[in-house]
This record gives structure tokens, sequence and C-alpha cells, in this order.
């Protein structure tokens, strides 16, 4: 088990690692009672698992990259991406499921593998670069903060869970420079999950019955799973 010896400190040496790897078939288990600093990465080795014992106390800052290829259990806690040296990544063989996810790195995040996040996604600053490949899905009980800026969305497709009784949802998307979320409002859902994205292209096609059609931007949405 980790105590206390993470908590203080900006540079790695004593009470800070430069590098956390969890190999050997081992279980690490951080007391979450705050936030525990590592300068560069953090690697969870095949057959190995990383625990937050406690409930939504307290997380890791992390200065580099995330690279899970064993198991990892959040318990609802933190895990911030805040480099300051070019954009980060999540990778791994094994998908990750974050409690709350920041992004405070304004060169941006990296998705190297399919990434959930459960309770809160917070975009303080920098993008987040997703792919269909590699998607960001957000579940029905996510709450979002500080995505409303040209420098805080997700760059790429983004999948959303809706329960029974949820009315409308935002999805914090955007292309390049330009943030333009997207809000989908459902009358009956029936635990759709709904990916989407925003294109800055011409969709091509005719108006059709509309008045007019956008020549610079589209969405594209999805229903992956549900009855919308």
């Amino acid at each position: 088990q980790v105590g206390n010896e993470w908590y203080t400190g900006v540079a790695s040496g004593v009470g800070v690692p430069q590098k956390v790897e969890v190999g050997g078939n081992t279980t690490l288990t951080l007391l979450s009672n705050s936030n525990s600093n590592v300068i560069s990465d953090v690697v969870i080795d095949n057959g190995c698992t990383l625990i937050f014992s406690n409930s939504s106390l307290g997380g890791i800052v992390l200065g580099g990259n995330w690279t899970n290829n064993g198991s990892f259990t959040s318990n609802g806690n933190l895990v911030e991406f805040n480099g300051t040296s070019g954009q980060q990544s999540i990778s791994g063989s094994s998908s990750t499921t974050f409690g709350r996810l920041e992004v405070n790195n304004a060169s941006g995040l990296g998705l190297s593998t399919p990434t959930t996040v459960s309770t809160r996604l917070d975009l303080t600053s920098g993008t987040i670069a997703s792919t269909t490949t590699n998607l960001l899905t957000l579940a029905s009980t996510v709450t979002l903060v500080n995505q409303s800026s040209p420098s805080s969305f997700v760059d790429g497709p983004v999948a959303q869970t809706w329960t029974s009784s949820t009315a409308s949802l935002t999805f914090p998307i955007g292309k390049g420079s330009t943030y333009r979320p997207l809000v989908i409002s459902l009358t009956s859902p029936s635990s759709p999950v709904i990916r989407a994205e925003v294109f800055n292209a011409n969709c091509g096609g005719t108006n059709g019955a509309l008045n007019a059609i956008s020549a610079v931007r589209y969405y594209q949405t999805s229903l992956l799973s549900g009855t919308a």
C-alpha cells in the first residue's frame, strides 16, 4: 500500500516518484486521502492491478502518460493529466474506466485505447483526441466541467449513455480549434448509447425541405445500442 509519501513536492525526489510501474503480478493499493503526484508515467503491467482504496477522496496528478495493460479500479477518484512537455496519452491493451478524469495540459491528451469516464470529466485546458476505434465514452452519470472554451473539448467522437429519465445530453465536441457542442434531446429513451462527432467540411447533398445546409460544418451521429 502507498501512504502519504506521494502527497508533497512538485519535482521527483524524496516523496515524489518519477515513474510508477506496477509489475510482477502485484496489486498496488493507493490510500486515496489526497492527490498523489507522479512526474512521469504510470504503467500497469499485464496481470497487475492498481486500486484506489477509498471512494472519491483523492487521485493521481500525472505529468506523463498512462499505460494500462492490466487492471485499474478508480472508485470514483481523480486522474489529472497536467503535463507541460507536449501531448499526453492513454494507451495499453486494457481499456481504462476513470472515475474523474481531468485534462489540464494545453497540448492536450490523446487516446490510443477505448476510454470511459463514469463520474466527472473536467476539461480545464487542452483537448482530448479520440477516434471511432479509440472512443471516449461518458456514462449517464457524468458531470461535465470547463468544456465551453475553444481550447477545452473532445476533438473526435464521443459516446454517451442515456437513462430512461434523461431528457437531453451535451456532447462536448469540436474540431481543430473550434468548439461546437451538440445537444441531443430524446422523448422516450430506452438506454441508448449515441456517438457524435463534428466535422469542419461540406456534408454534400442538397437542401431538400430545409431552408439551407451548411457548406462548412456538419455533425455525424450513430446509435450504438439501445433505442432512441
